[in-house]
């Protein structure tokens, strides 16, 4: 297995999610690479690759990441959750845009 899906600094995306299931259809096992920060907390990094795709990591060993998609598999990924308040920027902390600029 020489293809290998490259995580980028987003790392658990929509997009990501969607290459491993890509993957997928051709194989039951895909290969993913990461480096950097995300290499470093491999742990949490495989939590949510399990958590978001439905999937099995049966190996990792150092950047690399086998994750298995099981059988009986979802053709199509499942919906990413909602970002939390926090993840868009805070928005209950500094209100809405129009309170600053007062209302016309």
């Amino acid at each position: 297995m020489k293809d290998r899906i490259k995580m980028g600094r987003r790392g658990v995306a929509e997009g990501f999610v969607s290459q491993i299931y890509m993957r997928w259809n051709t194989s039951e096992v895909a290969k993913l690479y990461c480096k950097g920060k995300h290499a470093t907390n491999m742990k949490l990094l495989t939590e949510q690759l399990e958590e978001r795709t439905g999937g099995v990591v049966v190996h990792k060993a150092g950047g690399s990441v086998f994750l298995y998609r099981g059988e009986p598999w979802p053709r199509e990924p499942p919906p990413m959750p909602a970002p939390t308040e926090e993840e868009e920027g805070g928005s209950e902390t500094f209100g809405d845009i129009r309170d600053w600029l007062g209302s016309n």
